[in-house]
């Protein structure tokens, strides 16, 4: 799953990063989330600024699919995905066409020579099929697609100009115009797009939907198939405009259909209260640029209140920046420990260490679930491994994979997984997850109410802890 309020979980600011920084974009799992971690590379501005995408593009996204990609591909294959995606855009717009012949990967031919040839079948093929169904542009972004999806990564993704825009300004913080939901491909459905939490006071929350519901149409069209990205930006939209939702909800025979009414919406990252007079619970929205700013100072006012005790709150957090993780993990560990490190396919390897904490270490315990993915998994890890709390909730979502943003010189980008990420005692949890200390099985739209279990299981642990400490 990917993470982030639509329009706004995956906040990034790239117009603020350094060349090369290193953080995680929620895919959205929240608005968009699918949570992921991004280096930003420089685009040049100076670039023309025309069609997004033509055959030298084609041809630079996939130099640097083949330099930068964490795995080693097919590359035969990876060509003719060209030629499987524009015959299934002429099948969509039931467009009669003759065999398309297999491109000829020859792995005795340089790359030169074989990207010379796959362009000029390429090249022919959209002239001979281009129309005012189906125009040029609209056939060579079918190729890509078609390119990319024999990677069989649902995170490496060509985002066109107007996709790569509106990422761009989902990553101001926590401020974005949509509906106020996070979302995320639920992959134990067959990838289906799933409503993950509704945020309160949101157009989306006041709507009625809830977590769980599965997102069957936006705008009447299909979303069977749909990636995070195309997602947002087809859930965002110009603050009072109208997006129609359809949803399939558990226990409920027929689609229920939601017209809502786009709004703009700021969310804070982090949500803080005193629970039975000494423990402090904080819910952290997602890993964004003032995180580090608010925890600490959450933390700092719940100590004055007396606090003794923390509970941290993941759940639904779909992720947001790799520093933001170790900033929030810097608070709970001592100076030095090991946070998080991120190996890419020739071996190389960064580490992250803990800066060390202000605050007294407490008794911990970290709320998770299905949908706590990327950063909020680096976070439970570094914590659990560096034992200083205990994960308490269900099995996280197991995003442990790092993608990079590369944008384009003439509009859009690229966003290619390029490493994995592994806990502070080695464990590569892409797929598999953290599974908590504590398993407490909870529906998830009771996050948050009176019957929140898995929140009393967390306090009635922590107060013993207390007891221990204070005996």
């Amino acid at each position: 799953m990917i993470n982030c309020p639509i329009g706004g979980r995956s906040m990034l600011q790239i117009n603020k990063l350094m060349l090369g920084m290193l953080m995680v974009f929620l895919f959205t799992v929240f608005g968009v989330t699918f949570m992921f971690h991004y280096r930003v590379k420089a685009a040049d501005n100076t670039a023309p600024k025309t069609k997004c995408l033509d055959y030298e593009v084609m041809e630079k996204i996939y130099n640097l699919v083949k330099k930068e990609f964490v795995t080693s591909f097919d590359q035969k294959a990876f060509f003719n995905g060209a030629f499987e995606g524009i015959k299934k855009a002429l099948k969509d717009k039931r467009i009669t066409f003759k065999e398309i012949p297999e491109f000829t990967y020859d792995e005795n031919k340089d790359d030169t020579e074989n990207l010379r040839d796959f362009k000029i079948k390429l090249r022919h093929t959209v002239d001979e099929y281009k129309s005012e169904d189906l125009t040029e542009d609209d056939l060579l972004n079918a190729a890509l697609n078609g390119m990319i999806d024999k990677l069989d990564d649902p995170y490496t993704v060509y985002l066109d100009a107007k996709e790569f825009d509106r990422l761009n300004e989902s990553m101001s913080g926590g401020n974005f115009t949509g509906v106020g939901i996070y979302i995320e491909l639920d992959r134990e459905v067959d990838n289906q797009l799933t409503v993950v939490e509704p945020i309160e006071g949101t157009p989306g929350y006041e709507a009625g939907l809830k977590s769980g519901d599965w997102i069957i149409k936006i705008d009447g069209k299909s979303t069977k198939g749909v990636n995070l990205d195309n997602a947002v930006t087809q859930i965002r939209g110009p603050e009072g405009s109208i997006v129609t939702l359809t949803i399939q909800r558990k226990g409920v025979d027929e689609p229920i259909e939601f017209k809502i009414k786009r709004a703009f919406i700021h969310v804070s990252t982090v949500v803080s209260k005193i629970v039975n007079e000494n423990v402090g619970y904080i819910k952290l929205r997602l890993f964004g640029s003032e995180t580090n700013r608010e925890i600490d100072q959450a933390m700092t006012d719940l100590e004055k209140k007396g606090a003794k005790a923390f509970i941290l709150d993941l759940r639904n957090n779909g992720g947001g920046y790799v520093t933001a993780a170790v900033d929030v993990s810097s608070k709970f560990l001592k100076e030095g420990e090991d946070i998080v490190s991120i190996k890419d396919r020739f071996g190389g390897k960064n580490r992250y260490k803990s800066y060390g904490t202000v605050h007294e270490l407490f008794p911990l315990v970290i709320l998770v679930n299905n949908f706590s993915a990327s950063a909020s998994e680096i976070t439970a890890g570094a914590v659990r491994d560096g034992k200083r709390g205990i994960l308490l909730g269900t099995k996280t979502f197991g995003k442990g994979s790092v993608q990079t943003i590369y944008p384009l010189d003439k509009g859009g980008a690229i966003k290619i997984t390029t490493a994995h990420y592994f806990t502070p005692r080695g464990r590569n949890i892409n797929e598999k997850g953290l599974k908590p200390d504590i398993i407490v099985e909870m529906d998830d739209d009771l996050i948050g109410t009176d019957k929140d279990i898995q929140m009393e299981e967390a306090v009635k642990y922590l107060q013993e802890q207390i007891a221990k400490k204070n005996s």
